[in-house]
């Protein structure tokens, strides 16, 4: 098959697919990882890629581009300046990430013992990393699904609203923490010395941080002070392009990891644009349009394809119960930290139900961890498919419930 045929195909499919499930109220991420999980059917993947292995290349090539734009992305709209304000908001932020990490930690720890998931020669710490990973899968959410949802009901305003991004910020640095960590971990593991590779690691995290510096006081000045004299919205979306791409690169030769580059990238560039000389031109808002409009439409699809690929269905059939309790803990985890932070914070227990449920959504983040996990070797294919389960039941169901909540609480 023709790979411009195969673009049009995963495109054309996610899109058509997105945009039903949004009319019933779905989130549009749920498209691209049904097209994957259809296209890594062993019948259908056979077609497509073993005929033409060139189309695997390509089609990874995308999701890892979508990947770094995304990262950047997140990194350029990243402020933290709502969770240093809302201090009700940094309690529920930290009781929603921190009882599903604990569940998750105890649930998966526990299950291994009991041998519901294959231990295959798996050391106790190894089991410990499972199972710290799949908590801190479990203690991410999306904010941008409540919040997409609040402002159709012209809700985004609302204390809920408040409440749900001041926790977002806290959930930005558990998200950076985690994947920063991963890839830390992926490298000295799978080095011959330990000691040796992180000595590497510690060189590398010197040498990073001084790029940042140079970067975010030389480079990221010096290119938007060019731009400022085009006025040209190419240039500044080239400019930003290059910068993304450049600092994934810097992060994977320093060891840690281009992920990591990419979201450091664009907070940086976020700092720069908040200087008054830049911050007065609008460009912020410019150039996280133009990144978002490219990424979200045509490179983000990709990436949830490739993760959809990845998630084995034989391996989900294989241990259902593996995913449905993930699940269950995913969502007890998430509600039930969200009614403890509104019984010390003063709040009606049907506020911390709403609010739980809006963070109980699901994103990239989750999937990015643990894609990294199981290319490390880290987590097994089995607890890789029950965290792709659970990201798409909780992303599924959780807005539905949110909106009917939130509308039950406004009557």
């Amino acid at each position: 098959m023709e790979p411009l045929f195969l673009i049009l195909l995963c495109l054309a499919a996610s899109f058509i697919i997105s945009e039903f499930f949004i009319t019933i109220g779905i989130p549009r991420v749920i498209g691209p990882l049904l097209v994957g999980l259809v296209l890594g059917l062993p019948s259908v993947y056979n077609a497509f890629f073993v005929v033409s292995p060139e189309n695997l290349t390509l089609l990874n090539a995308f999701a890892e581009l979508g990947l770094v734009l995304f990262m950047f992305y997140i990194g350029l709209k990243h402020d933290i300046s709502p969770f240093k304000k809302h201090r009700k908001g940094q309690i529920f932020g930290i009781f929603t990430a921190l009882v599903p990490f604990l569940l998750g930690f105890i649930t998966t720890f526990i299950l291994f013992k009991a041998g519901a998931i294959p231990v295959n020669g798996m050391s106790n710490i190894g089991i410990v990393f499972v199972s710290v990973v799949v908590g801190g899968c479990l203690a991410l959410s999306s904010q941008a699904i409540p919040v997409e949802i609040l402002e159709e009901l012209k809700l985004g305003r609302t204390k809920i609203g408040s409440y749900i991004l001041a926790a977002g910020v806290f959930d930005d640095a558990i998200e950076i923490l985690l994947v920063a960590g991963l890839v830390a971990f992926a490298f000295v593991s799978s080095a011959a010395q330990t000691s040796s590779a992180l000595f590497i690691v510690f060189e590398g995290i010197i040498g990073f941080i001084l790029l940042l510096l140079v970067a975010r006081f030389v480079f990221v000045p010096f290119g938007l002070g060019i731009v400022e004299k085009t006025k040209s919205k190419i240039d500044l979306f080239v400019m930003a392009l290059v910068f993304a791409i450049f600092m994934a690169i810097a992060a994977e030769y320093f060891k840690l990891g281009l992920i990591l580059g990419a979201l450091l990238g664009g907070t940086i560039l976020r700092k720069v644009f908040s200087l008054d000389k830049f911050h007065e031109n609008n460009l912020e808002h410019s150039v996280t349009e133009l990144i978002k409009v490219i990424t979200l439409s045509f490179f983000v699809p990709f990436f949830f394809i490739w993760i959809g690929m990845n998630a084995s269905l034989t391996s989900f059939f294989a241990s259902p119960f593996l995913a449905i309790v993930l699940t269950l803990v995913a969502i007890i985890g998430k509600v039930g930290g969200s009614m403890i932070a509104s019984a010390i914070t003063g709040e009606k227990r049907l506020f911390g139900i709403v609010v739980g449920f809006g963070l109980n959504a699901r994103g990239a983040a989750e999937l990015v961890a643990a894609k990294i996990a199981l290319e490390a070797s880290i987590i097994p294919e089995s607890v890789f498919s029950a965290l792709v389960f659970m990201t798409l039941f909780t992303t599924i169901v959780s807005p539905i419930v949110f909106g009917f909540l939130v509308k039950k609480a406004k009557t």
